[in-house]
């Protein structure tokens, strides 16, 4: 930033404004930039030296800003004056967001003088402990507030404000001295308090109506004696214990990086749940997930179960008479894991990924739309049972899963599209005759190691056959003398060296058998 930058009077555009402690980037330089418009980013206001300097700024006067943010640097004091720095920077009405990041006082200014735009943000202000206008629960009118988020300010001890008629969202993360009652304001849509003393909901109980999907996200909730009524959404971080039952009005339930899930889950699940339709669990220990029933959830459509510690068993269960409403079932990162069992689903979509010691699925795998098995080397094919129906089957890097005509895949005539990809080390010629159903029109063959070559009579029964991919498949030596079926529109040929050469155009001893595909990509030249 240059010096003495206030002289140039007509500037419209200046997104930050270093203070600095000498003649020519001193705050005092923007006093006559008032054509500046947009965002206003004022940073080092530890160099200020006193309210009077403050005021130099002219901030009232600057009426085409509308994001406004102040920034001291951090870990600074600014124990005296502080106060009347801040009251001094006034903005204008027309600034629609305020963030105050880093300041370094004890308290803050008197928000009656302190216009408060739509969106404020305070962040980062490790010395605040208390807002000053809302000492004895008086003051906190702010008709137009929206969006008031408070952050990493771990010595703040006061209340909040309390009349906030427009509020949609509040944010409190990181004030752990903070104890306070949540606003009630019927408007509000997200609700974020995390990692805080305890600020909590007063009573009656409150009604949040317009709550959307993403709802309320707390931690701690073992001090939540209560939550509102009506609540749509609620995500659960870090919880040791929990005193209260979960409102029966949820439809999407997150628990995450709760240590004590083997007692935590049947306290938050003893409770129906007659319109849940989202369970998301993540992080956090436990052995067994056992009798998961689908009688509490009757809507229930997608259950995930993410990166869970220690977890070896998980089995659901469908009560007698039921027929749960699951449509995606998602499976990631759960080391432990080494069995699953579950009765007969129709899911439009099925994964399980990164369960490096799954080794069974007990279960009749039933009817899918997309199933994705990857990253699990010691899972073998299901037992117990048979797929009747799927449209998407994706295996990869599973080194036990190498696709075998007993699989009864031959039989599915909705099959249209199957992908391999990695592990299968033991596989040199693929596919086998009879492995694959003649409905097949998508086919992707990818890090073979050991691959060698595609058995023409098994290729040639795939009469629906429209794209067939073939990538980073060192050893593959030749396309088949069958040749490819005459169905396929959409060849592609990746990385695979042998093949490279036998397949130019006009020129390559393979180039006979693929001449009449309208569309020939190798390693991402058209030919």
């Amino acid at each position: 930033m240059p010096d003495h930058i206030g002289q140039l009077r007509n500037l419209q555009e200046l997104s930050r404004f270093i203070v600095g402690q000498t003649s020519g980037r001193r705050i005092g330089e923007l006093r006559g930039l008032s054509e500046i418009r947009g965002r206003l980013h004022i940073s080092e206001l530890q160099n200020v030296v006193c309210g009077m300097d403050a005021l130099e700024a002219n901030l009232k006067d600057k009426k085409y800003v509308d994001d406004l943010v102040l920034e001291w640097k951090s870990n600074s004091d600014v124990l005296q004056n502080g106060i009347d720095i801040v009251n001094n920077l006034q903005p204008h009405e027309n600034v629609k967001r305020l963030t105050v990041d880093s300041y370094g006082g004890t308290r803050f200014p008197d928000c009656k003088a302190l216009h408060i735009p739509g969106n404020s943000r305070f962040e980062k202000m490790r010395q605040w402990k208390e807002w000053v206008s809302f000492r004895g629960g008086e003051g906190g009118a702010f008709p137009h507030l929206q969006v008031l988020c408070i952050r990493h300010c771990p010595n703040l001890t006061g209340e909040l404000p309390c009349e906030l008629p427009s509020l949609t969202t509040l944010q409190i993360c990181g004030c752990q001295q903070l104890v306070a009652s949540v606003p009630r304001v019927s408007a509000i849509r997200e609700l974020k308090i995390l990692n805080c003393g305890q600020v909590l909901f007063g009573s009656p109980p409150y009604d949040f109506t317009h709550l959307q999907t993403s709802g309320i996200e707390i931690s701690n909730i073992s001090q939540w004696k209560e939550l509102p009524q009506g609540l749509r959404g609620l995500t659960i971080l870090k919880c040791v214990s929990a005193e209260c039952c979960l409102p029966t009005s949820l439809k999407s339930l997150r628990i995450t990086t709760c240590r004590r899930l083997h007692f935590l889950l049947p306290e938050f699940l003893k409770c129906d749940h007659p319109l849940l339709e989202r369970l998301r669990i993540e992080g956090g220990y436990c052995r067994s997930i056992s009798a998961f029933s689908f009688g509490v959830f009757p809507k229930l459509t997608r259950l995930e179960i993410y990166g869970i510690e220690g977890l070896e068993s998980l089995s659901i269960s469908i009560s007698e008479g039921s027929l749960p409403a699951l449509d995606i079932l998602l499976i990631h990162t759960c080391y432990d894991l080494v069995s699953i069992e579950f009765p007969t689903f129709e899911l439009t979509r099925y994964e399980i990924i990164h369960c490096k010691k799954l080794k069974s699925l007990m279960c009749s795998l039933g009817s899918f739309e997309k199933l994705i098995l990857r990253d699990c080397p010691l899972l073998l094919f299901p037992v117990g049972g048979s797929v009747f129906s799927i449209n998407s089957l994706r295996i990869d890097n599973c080194d036990k899963l190498t696709p075998q005509v007993e699989w009864g895949l031959q039989g599915l005539a909705s099959l249209a599209q199957v992908s391999i990809r990695g592990g299968c080390q033991d596989l040199v010629s693929f596919p086998k005759e009879g492995l694959l159903p003649s409905t097949l029109t998508s086919l992707v063959i990818e890090s073979l190691p050991n691959l060698k070559s595609l058995d023409g009579k098994g290729l040639q029964l795939l009469t629906s056959l429209k794209k067939l991919c073939i990538n980073d498949c060192q050893n593959l030596q030749s396309l088949p003398k069958e040749g490819l079926p005459t169905s396929i529109s959409f060849l592609k040929i990746s990385n695979c060296p042998l093949l490279k050469n036998r397949c130019q155009f006009w020129k390559g001893e393979d180039w006979q058998h693929i001449a009449h595909i309208p569309r020939i990509v190798v390693d991402d030249q058209v030919l």
